[in-house]
């Protein structure tokens, strides 16, 4: 392998790099889900026995606007959200042979404005020791802190009040 610096002139000889034998598709990424805003049209939520469907409109951040269930919602408000939302990340082990028990405590659903993509869906179920396990489009194999889903519930319940929604878990 060779190595040039700033257009220099010199080359330099370097022995082999280990990221050159990287399997970037069994790499471990930290957050499950983080769609860029722009790329989203619609946002589902259920959980707690509530379903909310926010949808999007507007070609350019500046222009986007947001409903939820028909309703207009602040669009800085909805930001927030989905800082929330898409901050879902593993607590960094997998997980072997894990059996999901009982009814999913959320369901997150990101559809995209490109048709063709299709959605991307993470659902929580009960793990152990304050712990849930997620599923990521059917594949379940990492766990997360459960405070994520307790901030998801408490932002869903403060969404129409002037009440700050807590972003950290």
């Amino acid at each position: 392998y060779y190595l040039t610096c700033n257009d220099n002139g010199v080359i330099y000889a370097i022995q082999e790099p280990a990221f050159v034998h990287i399997e970037y598709e069994k790499l471990l990424v930290r957050w499950f889900l983080s769609p860029l805003l722009l790329d989203v049209r619609a946002v589902e939520i259920a959980t707690g026995g509530e379903e909310y469907v926010f949808v999007l409109s507007g070609e350019t951040n500046a222009e986007k606007r947001v409903t939820c269930n028909g309703k207009e919602l602040s669009i800085e408000r909805f930001r927030t959200l989905y800082r929330l939302l898409t901050s879902a990340a593993h607590d960094g082990a997998l997980l072997k042979d894990v059996q999901v028990q009982g009814p999913p405590l959320l369901r997150l659903t990101y559809h995209y404005r490109d048709e063709a993509k299709p959605p991307d869906v993470m659902v929580l179920y009960q793990g152990d020791a304050r712990r849930l396990y997620v599923e990521v489009n059917g594949v379940t194999e990492l766990a997360m802190r459960e405070m994520y889903l307790t901030r998801v519930q408490e932002a869903l319940a403060r969404l129409w009040s002037d009440a700050p929604l807590e972003t950290d878990w």
